[in-house]
């Protein structure tokens, strides 16, 4: 397979550093490079985000080989074309993925219900004086 098909970053960057003059001097080329680096690192960011729910911006930024804020425009872009679901965390540089807030709600939910039963448990046992109607 070629670089592009794995989306192997590492391999397409180092084509680019390696032929510069060449790639650089193809007018063609060198107007999509950009785009085509974006791309591939888009790609890669959602792959290598996928199984998290939180995630440290840096630890993205030294998988692509993009400083912080080339992770964060990436991120943003994601995040506005919905291809990510989350938001930036930009005081604790961390990406908080949708599954996280997802597993927050429902166990919210749930404890919300127990509380419900316990609380309607509590009251019938207020009303019988605290006797079910097995010890009578």
């Amino acid at each position: 397979k070629q670089w592009y098909q794995r989306r192997d970053i590492e391999q397409f960057q180092a084509i680019i550093k390696e032929h510069h003059d060449s790639v650089m001097g193809d007018t063609f080329i060198r107007e999509h490079i950009e785009d085509l680096l974006k791309n591939i690192r888009t790609e890669v960011l959602v792959k290598v985000i996928k199984p998290y729910t939180r995630l440290k911006i840096d630890f993205v930024a030294n998988v692509l080989g993009v400083s912080n804020e080339e992770v964060e425009h990436l991120l943003i872009g994601c995040i506005l074309d919905g291809a990510v679901k989350g938001k930036i965390d930009q005081l604790s540089n961390t990406l908080v993925l949708e599954k996280e807030q997802a597993a927050n709600k429902l166990r919210m939910q749930s404890l919300s219900a127990w509380t419900k039963q316990i609380n309607e448990l509590s009251e019938k046992l207020q009303v019988t004086g605290g006797v079910g109607p097995c010890m009578r």
